[in-house]
């Protein structure tokens, strides 16, 4: 594979994780009831599931330490629905 095609798909890559990410900020609005996210700890970047201790209800966040104090921490949808 060429050196400009590697870039390309690079800066492809970039782009869709950049949009990825905002859609990920999105869906943890407080119009559906999850808290945004308001960390500023450096934080591994993998999405993160949360479940309120008040409703149970599931929300997701961009990363782990998004989630607020007291939640209990998933790392897939499925597992916070189950847990």
């Amino acid at each position: 594979m060429s050196t400009s095609r590697l870039r390309l798909l690079g800066l492809a890559f970039l782009l869709l994780s950049f949009f990825a990410l905002d859609s990920v900020k999105a869906q943890g609005n407080s119009e559906n009831g999850c808290p945004q996210s308001t960390s500023n700890e450096i934080c591994i970047q993998v999405i993160a599931y949360g479940r309120n201790p008040g409703n149970g209800r599931c929300c997701v966040f961009p990363n782990p330490c998004s989630v607020p104090p007291g939640w209990e921490v998933f790392f897939t949808a499925e597992a916070c629905e189950a847990g």
